[in-house]
């Protein structure tokens, strides 16, 4: 039951002690979640949680490396132009308010623990939202088209679907102030944690931290073609799963067929 705390908190470390020695964000989030895809395709290859899944991930990895490449275009459209007016406007309320909402002066780890109770809240109205709205499903269903998982194919999304992702997460963080370090640190635990390691193909139990956090026996649930075992629709977190009914346990349970 280490596997996953340590693929977890390895990157988050590597991102604390990034800041600490003044490393710039955007290389910092990328060493470190760039690192964590490396290291999970690997383990992918020596103890995968289903060999037929490894020899399909295979066939369609480039695919999901062109997938990789249009995800990173739209991060870095989304920042050059929404994000920097969040920005713009997160400036205006603070001048407005005299000074920003965010409890700067807590310890930088409760500092993150209260950016990812945030970030989540949104994260988890906007995966419903393209999940039970027609108009963003359209969109959404490119992601769960693929008939297995793989740390790759988490890279298959349509860009609106990053955009409706990106600034239910992001912006509320930017709006109360959060600082750089903040948001670079919740960014490589959000990249990781519930990104590419949710869908890695990797043998590993996740025991009781199913219950409260995004764990790839929770993910697989969330993927698959029955709609009484898809729920599961945090980002980190399993909080508001819990809170508001979506929340859906292994319980012993083997998932079944995955895909849209």
């Amino acid at each position: 039951m280490l596997i996953f705390p340590l693929l977890t908190i390895a990157p988050a470390w590597l991102g604390l002690a990034g800041v600490a020695a003044g490393i710039d964000d955007r290389l910092l989030i990328a060493m470190a979640v760039g690192g964590a895809l490396l290291c999970q395709v690997a383990l992918e290859r020596v103890m995968p949680y289903r060999r037929d899944w490894r020899e399909r991930g295979a066939r369609q990895a480039p695919a999901d490396v062109a997938f990789l490449g249009l995800a990173t275009l739209t991060g870095i459209a989304l920042d050059v132009v929404a994000i920097a007016a969040v920005y713009q406007l997160a400036a205006l309320l603070s001048q407005l308010c005299g000074g920003t909402l965010w409890p700067a002066s807590w310890p930088l780890a409760a500092q993150v623990v209260l950016a990812v109770l945030v970030a989540d809240l949104g994260h988890y109205w906007a995966h419903r939202a393209l999940h039970d709205l027609p108009a963003l499903w359209r969109y959404h269903q490119l992601h769960h088209r693929p008939d297995h998982l793989h740390a790759l194919n988490f890279f298959r999304m349509h860009p609106v679907e990053i955009a409706v992702k990106t600034l239910a997460n992001v912006v509320p963080l930017i709006l109360f102030g959060a600082p750089h370090e903040v948001l670079a640190i919740w960014s490589i635990m959000s990249g990781v944690s519930a990104g590419s390691l949710n869908h890695a193909n990797v043998a590993m139990r996740t025991g009781w931290l199913d219950g409260w956090l995004s764990t790839p026996a929770l993910h697989r649930f969330h993927h698959s073609r029955s709609p009484s075992e898809r729920g599961n629709l945090g980002n980190i977190t399993m909080i508001y799963d819990r809170l508001f009914g979506t929340h859906r346990p292994p319980a012993g349970r083997e998932v079944g067929t995955v895909g849209s």
